[in-house]
């Protein structure tokens, strides 16, 4: 049997501001032009910023807590249990939301759709160029120029 190990409250702190902070820009969204379905009248560019600050530092916090404990299950249990706690972890909550969640959204979209709701458009880069002759990468694929 292995040894005991101190739990770790500091990653625990980590992941615990990470996730409020996820909350904190989630709650961001609505009040960014075309970034969410759910659009609100007070929208402002600092939004955008916090967005980016918050998501810049938050997935690679996240990415890296990831691995550090991967290699604490892989090193402690072996990969047979490592893979097992995986499947039950991700992949099974990953299937239940496919067969049950997303087709639930789709659905919903479908009735809003259905009844008239009109989601708010996406927002698209154009990206100025100095050569008359160059155009929009997605308008040129639109056309079927491969030129």
């Amino acid at each position: 049997m292995s040894e005991p190990t101190t739990r770790r409250h500091d990653l625990d702190a980590l992941r615990a501001l990470a996730m409020l902070l996820g909350i904190a820009l989630h709650a961001a969204l609505a009040f960014m032009p075309g970034a969410w379905s759910i659009q609100d009248r007070n929208q402002h560019e600092l939004y955008s910023l916090f967005l980016a600050a918050v998501h810049g530092f938050r997935m690679p916090v996240f990415f890296v807590m990831s691995g550090f404990f991967t290699a604490m299950l892989w090193r402690r249990y072996g990969l047979r249990s490592l893979l097992w706690h995986r499947v039950r972890r991700i992949a099974l909550p990953l299937a239940l939301c496919m067969i049950t969640i997303l087709p639930a959204m789709n659905a919903l979209y479908g009735v809003a759709y259905r009844n008239g709701y009109n989601f708010p458009p996406r927002q698209s880069v154009e990206v100025e160029s100095t050569d008359a002759a160059s155009t929009n990468l997605w308008e040129a694929a639109r056309n079927g120029d491969v030129e």
